[in-house]
């Protein structure tokens, strides 16, 4: 068997046509964690990650603390890290913890194996990095997200996730094939520039001045896609 045995195609054609399916793109990540030969497939992610002291601080003393309510949130700081996630959450109707959906699988190995343990930092910060980032939820914006974490550790999941991109903007809504492209470019190119985002212990800056945590990474000067999404 290949590693392609283990995409779930179905998925794929799912969230080819709605983006906006996460049940379904956690089910394609659900699919690759099974596949016995990831390590090889994930080879460029596993260097890219273990050569960042700072997340390899973070995955040996098994960071991975609880989720912070909304309410919590919404009180820190105005301009803080932690508001502009409250209000992204707020705004989309969002749960951080992905309430109602089956997230075990991320669980049940991540604090000794390190590839469990990349999955499970992604998708516990995806959208501390939609806030971060400045990202709304349009099928572009979700796109240009995954762009910045190709750009930092070659993941084959983010990539299968943008081979998807190509597929939905090319055949649901080609007229942002031109918005699509440069935010791939610009936002691949950011994830080059900007310091490891995986090795950032983003839960102990709730309170963080989101610009003062955007310097500290090397994200600046971050374009906006809102417009026209």
């Amino acid at each position: 068997m290949t590693g392609i045995d283990f995409i779930d195609l179905e998925a794929f054609k799912i969230i080819s046509a709605c983006p906006d399916r996460t049940d379904q793109v956690l089910q394609i990540q659900k699919m690759l964690l099974k596949n016995p030969g990831r390590a090889d497939t994930a080879k460029s992610s596993l260097k890219a990650c273990s050569a960042d002291e700072g997340f390899m601080e973070l995955f040996n003393r098994k960071y991975l603390p609880p989720f912070p309510t909304l309410e919590y949130l919404e009180s820190c700081p105005t301009g803080s890290l932690g508001r502009a996630l409250g209000k992204h959450l707020r705004d989309n109707e969002i749960f951080i913890d992905f309430k109602g959906l089956d997230t075990s699988p991320f669980y049940s190995d991540e604090a000794n194996n390190k590839l469990a343990y990349i999955a499970t930092r992604t998708i516990r910060l995806h959208d501390v990095f939609h806030a971060l980032l400045g990202l709304g939820t349009s099928p572009v914006e979700e796109y240009a997200l995954f762009a910045v974490q190709l750009a930092q550790f070659q993941s084959p999941y983010q990539m299968i996730i943008l081979s998807s991109g190509y597929w939905h903007i090319a055949l649901c809504d080609p007229d942002q094939i031109p918005k699509f492209l440069d935010a791939q470019n610009r936002y691949y190119a950011i994830g080059k520039c900007a310091k490891f985002l995986l090795g950032f212990p983003f839960e102990d800056h709730w309170n963080t001045d989101l610009n003062q945590v955007r310097t500290t990474l090397g994200l600046v000067d971050l374009p906006s896609l809102q417009e026209n999404c």
